[in-house]
């Protein structure tokens, strides 16, 4: 059923899934105890699975999970999360002026009956 041996770009992916699975996870607190074990899991059931697919599908799998695990690298090496939050916070108590354009849309899907107003 499983095969009579393991493809070494399925290990690989297994290896570099759960790499990324680590790093992007996060903590896990007390309210979901199963997400820790689906964690370790989820790799060796992706592993069982894709080992008799062709090698090329699995070489992809471990392509994207490495650029993922660099790109959460360098994401948190070079952007200060704390300014960014900031940012966000600021642009949210001081909303944008409508635009020309978005208020004529509104005026007129006002007069077809639809309410295009979001509450926030």
């Amino acid at each position: 059923m499983y095969g009579d041996h393991v493809s070494l770009f399925t290990l690989l992916m297994t290896a570099s899934t759960f790499l990324t699975m680590k790093m992007t996870g996060s903590s896990t607190d007390a309210g979901q105890p199963g997400m820790k074990f689906m964690m370790y899991m989820s790799p060796v059931m992706i592993m069982l699975f894709l080992n008799s697919t062709s090698a090329g599908l699995t070489y992809y799998y471990f392509l994207a999970n490495i650029l993922t695990y660099a790109q959460n690298l360098i994401m948190k090496r070079f952007i200060n999360t704390d300014s960014v939050l900031f940012a966000f916070e600021k642009d949210r108590k001081n909303p944008s002026k409508k635009s020309n354009w978005q208020e004529k849309i509104e005026s007129v899907s006002n007069l077809r009956g639809i309410n295009s107003s979001k509450n926030r």
